[in-house]
């Protein structure tokens, strides 16, 4: 399989083969995976890197990036892993706050989603790594915060300043039926 770096990589349950959702498409890979997640069932589970530019890093404080669509009414994203890789340039970021994926529509904030990398992270002066696996918020109790919402990422505080580098996003989720 071809790895993307734009559109995720659909891995679904097998009983969902067959049904179409415009959003999130069936595929069938022969294998069973896990059918239920806070007591949904789950439709899918994939894979997404995303890569942000110098201006984007700068710039998602007042325009979170885009990282996943909504799956559409009565669905919800469950994130399972965030890793966040920057690609130092010659000059280190400023300033900033810690960058987390929100459930959101379009290039907005509303639920924090996941854990968050540090400022620190994207501040650095060398290429850095962080990870995050713990979910943002407790599932099923917060469920309604999470339906029909995509992902974005933004840092929660402040804008980063000056500095050039890149990054890459990956999110590894399931979407679950509500």
């Amino acid at each position: 399989m071809t790895a993307r770096t734009s559109a995720p990589v659909w891995i679904v349950d097998s009983k969902n083969v067959g049904k179409s959702n415009p959003t999130y498409p069936s595929m069938k890979i022969g294998t069973q995976l896990i059918s239920s997640y806070g007591g949904g069932d789950v439709v899918s589970q994939g894979q997404v890197t995303v890569p942000l530019s110098t201006a984007q890093i700068t710039g998602m404080f007042a325009n979170p990036v885009p990282i996943l669509p909504s799956p559409g009414a009565g669905y919800a994203v469950v994130v399972t892993d965030f890793i966040f890789y920057l690609i130092a340039g010659t000059t280190p970021f400023q300033k900033g706050g810690n960058v987390e994926l929100f459930y959101a529509s379009g290039n907005s904030r509303k639920t924090s989603a996941t854990g968050s990398v540090k400022a620190e992270v994207v501040n650095a002066a060398a290429s850095t790594i962080s990870t995050s696996n713990a979910p943002g918020l407790a599932v099923p109790a917060t469920v309604a915060l999470m339906a029909n919402f995509g992902l974005t990422i933004s840092n929660s505080t402040d804008a980063f300043t000056t500095g050039n580098g890149s990054a890459k996003v990956t999110v590894l989720y399931t979407v679950i039926s509500l």
